[in-house]
């Protein structure tokens, strides 16, 4: 390797530090040689500037420091003389989890127990799994937390949408846009639409695609579950990455002062609450979408009064009259 620019990063235990990690992530892929495990040092200590030298010999006497660093840390390097190759020892390593972490991944398990996401999960804690002591693993199988993020309902089933998952992911890591049908409680007949996808969201138990559309220039979401897995089709052309977390409409809504009591939960983006002298709060915030705004107001009860925009008051108004329509002989009768 005459004339290769070797870095083994002077008296800097910073840079040293740096090359011996990047000495144990070459030497996790597969055996490798000693010469060529130099260079690949280098060119990786090179990416990120460090100060490099042309000396092999010095080089040589790093890779020495480099190696008993590693084995000071626990990890085992082995010299296969026949393939005049170093790897890493083959012996696996022992995980030891606190009880924090133990009750962190039993956490984990069980709120990812159902839904989409939960195999690929439960493999990663398989893998951790795996490292620990029989004893620790034994802890963890018999953990419970009592405590769980319920992300989606039980009864849910996206055997049929795994794939659809994988390509809505894809769309959004190389921004997009998908076409698909998509089947909704308040249309007759299911409905196309071309969106460019921003992210999925696990919200009200259920996995929700947010988008942006391009052609009605405004946000949306949709229920995984509800697109016709045949009729998704990512469409070739990559745009231009930019910010489309898209900020939506001013909401504007009145809580009434038993409401206000305690102060008012988050449930909008950018959320500012302003107190009023009766014990109202009058909360200003931004709509991504209104049939989400319409659900989250009716939490509320008798307890709200939307002010803006004037489209979602309407619809507020018009489900009021039906409800008032559909229980007028309950509460005339006095109960």
């Amino acid at each position: 390797m005459p004339g290769r620019a070797i870095p083994i990063g002077g008296h800097s235990s910073g840079k040293a530090w740096r090359r011996t990690i990047w000495t144990l992530l070459i030497l996790a892929g597969a055996p490798i040689g000693r010469e060529d495990l130099l260079a690949r040092v280098a060119t990786r200590c090179e990416e990120l500037g460090d100060q490099a030298y042309d000396d092999l010999s010095a080089a040589r006497h790093a890779f020495r420091h480099d190696l008993q660093r590693l084995r000071g840390m626990g990890i085992g390097v082995v010299y296969r003389r026949n393939e005049r190759t170093y790897a890493l020892d083959p012996l696996p390593l022992t995980l030891r989890l606190s009880e924090e972490e133990l009750f962190a991944a039993a956490l984990i398990r069980d709120s990812f127990a159902p839904g989409p996401h939960g195999p690929a999960v439960h493999a990663l804690l398989g893998r951790l799994q795996a490292l620990l002591s029989g004893d620790q693993r034994a802890a963890l199988a018999a953990a419970t937390p009592h405590v769980r993020v319920d992300l989606v309902g039980q009864e849910q089933d996206f055997g049929g949408h795994d794939w659809v998952i994988a390509a809505l992911q894809r769309a959004m890591r190389w921004h997009q846009q998908i076409e698909f049908t998509y089947r909704s409680p308040g249309a007759e007949r299911a409905k196309w639409h071309r969106v460019e996808p921003i992210e999925l969201v696990y919200e009200d138990r259920h996995l929700y695609l947010h988008v942006w559309d391009h052609h009605f220039r405004g946000a949306s979401r949709y229920r995984v579950e509800r697109i016709l897995p045949e009729s998704l089709k990512v469409l070739p052309a990559v745009l231009a990455p930019t910010d489309r977390h898209i900020r939506g409409r001013e909401l504007r809504f009145r809580l009434t002062p038993e409401r206000a009591r305690y102060g008012v939960t988050e449930r909008f983006p950018d959320q500012r609450a302003e107190p009023q002298p009766d014990g109202s709060i009058i909360v200003t915030a931004r709509m991504p979408d209104r049939f989400r705004a319409v659900q989250t107001l009716l939490r509320y009860g008798d307890g709200v009064e939307c002010l803006e925009p004037e489209d979602l008051r309407t619809e507020l108004g018009r489900i009021g009259a039906v409800l008032a329509r559909r229980y007028a002989v309950r509460v005339t009768g006095g109960e």
